[in-house]
């Protein structure tokens, strides 16, 4: 039907999935999917659908010389990884704005591909990928990466603080901060 055509057009192909010429290529649906895991994983509430009704924080690049697809990019996220919050981003988002060109997003182009079994079917392989059998999003390995990340700049956190001249961002507050992210994981388990 019209669902598979357009899914293939998008990914600048033929209904048999060879290569279109006359089709640029506007969906790299791994780096979708990977935008969307990682919005759902970390509950982003600044993530591109805000309050669930307007669109927030959108990034995203396309190479017009050798047009691969739009790759989505998380931007100022520092919301996330909240273990205060059960916030579910998963949508689905039907608010009438989202309806409006003005209003696209990666949110809302996941929803709308969501209808291909094409896509579901990849969207489901990469979550097994990622969540699955040391998959990168995985407890363990979430947490090495913290602790990777918070080594490295560890010491810059002071120098950090005085650069803004802040009484509140001294490393008791960073040590807080990665403590709380730790907690956000532990509470989160594996969540596939």
């Amino acid at each position: 039907g019209s669902y598979a055509t357009n899914y293939f057009r998008i990914k600048g192909l033929k209904p048999d999935g060879t290569p279109n010429p006359f089709c640029p290529r506007y969906l790299d649906e791994d780096n979708l999917i990977a935008y969307m895991l990682i919005t759902y994983f970390t509950r982003d509430p600044d993530c591109p659908v805000a309050m669930n009704v307007n669109i927030n924080n959108i990034v995203c690049l396309y190479n017009r010389v050798n047009p691969d697809g739009f790759k989505w990019i998380q931007h100022d996220c520092e919301h996330s990884l909240d273990r205060s919050t059960d916030l579910d981003r998963t949508g689905p988002f039907t608010h009438s704005n989202f309806d409006l060109p003005q209003y696209f997003n990666a949110m809302t182009l996941h929803q709308k591909l969501s209808v291909n079994e094409e896509y579901r079917i990849r969207f489901a392989d990469r979550v097994y990928k990622h969540y699955k059998n040391g998959g990168a999003m995985v407890r363990t390995n979430c947490e090495a990466r913290l602790d990777y990340r918070a080594a490295q700049i560890d010491r810059a956190i002071v120098a950090n603080a005085a650069r803004w001249g802040s009484t509140n961002l001294d490393r008791d507050t960073w040590v807080t901060a990665v403590a709380n992210v730790r907690a956000f994981f532990a509470r989160s388990g594996d969540r596939c």
